[in-house]
């Protein structure tokens, strides 16, 4: 089994002036990019973590920085297959466990 990549993005509204340190503050954490902004005050944080927790304490610090007015998670997704059944590991009646073949 792979272990799991959790995927998010993040919508933080700042002051203008503050975008350009902000975006450069936000975009130097490990696993974080930021690949919009707008002048207006307006960037979008996409994140990957092994974990939701990382996500979760990311979106908190982010709200704390100077200048972010708010910071609102818009998705968070989980790629991966932790948790899933094993499709090489075979049961003894040669299925591959959790898989349920109806076929005859």
């Amino acid at each position: 089994m792979s272990a799991e990549c959790h995927i998010a993005s993040l919508l933080i509204q700042c002051r203008p002036t503050a975008l350009e340190a902000l975006a450069a503050t936000i975009g130097a954490e490990p696993g974080v990019e930021v690949p919009i902004t707008d002048p207006t005050g307006t960037l979008i944080a996409m994140l990957e973590s092994p974990d939701q927790g990382t996500i979760a304490d990311l979106a908190h610090r982010f709200t704390g920085l100077a200048g972010v007015l708010s910071c609102n998670l818009v998705f968070h997704g989980i790629d991966g297959e932790a948790g899933q059944p094993d499709p090489t590991a075979l049961a003894g009646n040669g299925k591959a466990e959790g898989v349920d073949d109806e076929r005859a």
